[in-house]
């Protein structure tokens, strides 16, 4: 069966994808010790099909260039991304920097064709979707 992305079927299958690529992402990040990022990079019809995950090496950020991000999307011809991160203190609430980077992807990334889905925060406790509950305008 062939899914055109427009058709509730090929919605409600993507969504499905996404909402269980998060719930693999947030159980194998969970208990990471430093705050890793995962670009995860969807097709055409919104489902994933890559996942590079990025490990950092501070317990309170990470420092990923705005640039490998979008080379990971470019090198697997990727026009939409989603963003995973996690945060080891526990708490799902946006850190400033979060938000200021977040903001500034949007705009980047859209300049080569590509499109930030959503940025989404997971720990032990708690997953966060940032552009959903209007974090990001």
């Amino acid at each position: 069966m062939r899914y055109d992305k427009n058709t509730p079927d090929a919605q409600n299958k993507a969504a499905s994808e996404i909402e269980y690529m998060i719930v693999m992402l947030r159980a194998l990040l969970k208990d990471h010790p430093f705050e890793c990022l995962c670009v995860v990079c969807l097709n055409d019809l919104f489902s994933p099909f890559f996942c590079e995950i990025i490990e950092g090496d501070s317990f309170y950020s990470i420092t990923v260039p705005a640039r490998k991000i979008l080379e990971i999307a470019t090198e697997h011809n990727s026009s939409m991304i989603i963003l995973v991160h996690n945060h080891p203190s526990g708490s799902c609430i946006p850190s400033m920097s979060d938000v200021v980077l977040t903001r500034y992807l949007l705009c980047y990334l859209a300049t080569y064709g590509i499109t930030l889905i959503e940025h989404i925060i997971v720990s032990k406790l708690c997953c966060y979707a940032m552009m959903r509950v209007r974090q990001i305008a």
